[in-house]
């Protein structure tokens, strides 16, 4: 993504509704499938600024991982515990993570196959782990800020489905969540 691009999210993720919308449904979400008394490890895979890596910590301890340096800088100056590296190759033991978050990257330009990409995520992925992943939805969608901020693909759930069970995963929910939003947007 655009260096610049990191900067405008971080200074407007608390108010956009995008992201305030998008945010409060994956938290809503990991406290419907995680045990309130219980404290995970979980990484944020792609954490971009790192707002969402903020919110997830009272689940637990965060890490997260981006290729960008400046959504890693970002991440720190938010107290994540952030690192510079490629997730498709994460620089993390196997059955590392209790948890794993991937929000918008797996349609990103720079991944080239998605089954080798989610086998990487279950590969650091516990046994039993949850993995909470969004894409961008409906191929008629693809528009000018996708290529802004380099998507290379809009997936069908038929097709993330395909890629899920490919990579071994077993699917708990599958679901266009942000239909909700379509018309505001």
């Amino acid at each position: 993504m655009n260096t610049a691009e990191y900067q405008n999210m971080f200074d407007n993720e608390n108010i956009h509704f995008f992201y305030v919308a998008n945010h409060t449904i994956f938290v809503h979400l990991l406290s419907r499938y995680l045990n309130p008394k219980k404290k995970y490890e979980i990484l944020d895979a792609g954490c971009g600024t790192g707002l969402f890596a903020q919110k997830m910590k009272r689940f637990g301890r965060v890490s997260g991982i981006d290729y960008h340096p400046e959504a890693v800088r970002l991440s720190k100056k938010r107290g994540i515990k952030a690192v510079r590296g490629d997730i498709s190759h994460l620089p993390y033991k196997a059955n590392t993570f209790d948890v794993v978050t991937c929000i918008d990257v797996i349609c990103h330009q720079s991944i080239k196959n998605d089954v080798s990409f989610l086998k990487e995520l279950k590969r650091v992925l516990k046994p039993g782990g949850l993995l909470m992943l969004r894409v961008a939805a409906h191929p008629w969608l693809m528009s000018h800020h996708d290529r802004y901020v380099m998507t290379r693909e809009r997936y069908t759930k038929l097709h993330l489905k395909e890629s899920f069970e490919n990579a071994g995963f077993s699917i708990q929910k599958l679901s266009y969540m942000d239909a909700m939003l379509f018309v505001p947007a």
